[in-house]
């Protein structure tokens, strides 16, 4: 008997300066079934840190920039994070 092969879908965010309308476009996206949400700072303003917070209570992965490094940078942040997290570690 084969294993159950699961598939999982990683949805990832970069986001600057977001207004809230990034926390509805959140709770749409769990209400689709998408559970696994990783979403980037990159480098918003101190007064965005009430949206992010709101982000993390909803269950989403925030990672933050101290500063803005562009969308490249922040997919490169959420992949290596997301890499770290679903990868098995061996113990070697």
């Amino acid at each position: 008997m084969e294993g159950k092969r699961v598939t999982t879908f990683e949805v990832v965010i970069p986001a600057y300066e977001p207004s809230s309308n990034l926390v509805d476009y959140a709770c749409e996206l769990q209400e689709a079934g998408f559970s696994s949400l990783t979403i980037v700072d990159d480098g918003s303003s101190p007064d965005r840190a009430p949206i992010f917070e709101q982000l993390q209570q909803m269950g989403c992965q925030v990672l933050h920039h101290p500063e803005n490094r562009g969308k490249g940078a922040a997919l490169k942040t959420a992949f290596l994070a997301l890499r770290e997290r679903c990868t098995p570690q061996t113990g070697y």
